[in-house]
């Protein structure tokens, strides 16, 4: 005893934690070697007490470490696991955290009703930076998954909730509540993003973003749709300024 006692002194509290649970006889081996896991991986002893739960099993247990080791709090581990989730929905949650997303996006998807395909999309919907009030609408209107993915891409090129809501006839039926010319101008706009996301060559003094919103609004403002379309059919990388040579000349030419 005297000289456990001696032993013990210089013990850090975490070895101590290890010491304890091994004997008292209330973990099984697996569980004790989370708990062993944790202290060589220096956990600190606040995380080691997190886990060290003779009702956990040994693979909750190990998640919870593995979370513990990546910086989650314990408030995202409190949620995570002392709801019903499954281990596909709680895996979202997981990521939503892990991509920085707020407390408050991660529970707007953390439903144990939601399918943890659902709960993947509007975490995807959150890291495009989709507000709350547009994933409401996407998710609360009864849309197809076909109709989500228009709306979804309107919000992203920047067609406020209101314009969208003008161009759906909420009194259709089920995937039919946007309109074919609606649908098109979605398609239009995609296009117009991917040409200057993919073909539009910028120098290294652009605030890319901001240039690429202005020149998409000042293409829109003084060009109509076929002459962008036009514009859109070039195959090959153009500059920013060549472009804007190329609306300036059709500009003049109208």
């Amino acid at each position: 005893m005297f000289f456990d006692f001696i032993i013990d002194i210089f013990l850090s509290e975490e070895e101590k934690l290890l010491k304890y649970v091994t004997k008292t006889g209330l973990f099984s081996s697996e569980q004790i070697e989370q708990i062993e896991l944790g202290v060589r991986n220096h956990l600190k002893i606040d995380k080691l007490r997190f886990y060290s739960n003779p009702n956990f099993t040994p693979e909750k247990m190990q998640r919870i470490r593995i979370d513990l080791e990546n910086n989650l709090t314990f408030e995202q581990l409190k949620f995570m696991y002392n709801n019903d989730f499954t281990y596909e929905q709680i895996s979202q949650i997981r990521i939503g955290f892990k991509h920085n997303l707020t407390f408050n996006e991660v529970k707007f998807y953390s439903n144990p009703n939601f399918t943890p395909e659902k709960m993947q999309r509007i975490r995807i919907d959150f890291e495009n930076n989709l507000t709350f009030e547009q994933v409401n609408f996407l998710y609360n209107n009864n849309f197809s998954e076909n109709e989500i993915c228009y709306i979804k891409f309107a919000f992203i090129v920047g067609i406020s909730k209101e314009i969208i809501a003008d161009n759906v006839n909420f009194n259709n039926e089920y995937d039919k509540k946007i309109s074919n010319k609606f649908r098109d101008e979605i398609l239009f706009r995609k296009s117009l993003r991917e040409f200057l996301d993919n073909q539009v060559v910028f120098n290294c003094f652009d605030e890319i973003p901001h240039i690429k919103e202005n020149l998409e609004k000042y293409m829109l403002e003084n060009l109509d749709i076929e002459e962008i379309k036009k514009i859109l059919q070039c195959k090959t990388k153009i500059t920013k300024d060549d472009l804007t040579n190329k609306i300036t000349e059709m500009r003049i030419a109208k």
